[in-house]
């Protein structure tokens, strides 16, 4: 029990660590409103840089969602 907990544990410290570089990473990106500038600066590809853009929004959305899609279906 307590393994699977620590593993738990674990696994959101890691989730978290990745969020939080999304989020830094899409920071960059709005200061120097410039994907391509962004991605020089990390020495990334344009495309590898956009990519973690969008996953960090979606992600915002996802948290400011409450209830993903479920209060539709009372309407």
């Amino acid at each position: 029990m307590a393994r699977e907990v620590a593993i738990e544990r674990y696994d959101q410290r890691v989730a978290d660590a990745e969020a939080a570089w999304a989020a830094e990473t899409a920071e960059l990106a709005r200061v120097c409103r410039s994907a391509e500038a962004a991605a020089e600066i990390l020495g990334w590809s344009v495309r590898e840089l956009r990519r973690v853009v969008k996953s960090d929004r979606e992600r915002r959305a996802a948290a400011d969602e409450p209830h993903a899609g479920g209060h539709d279906a009372d309407a």
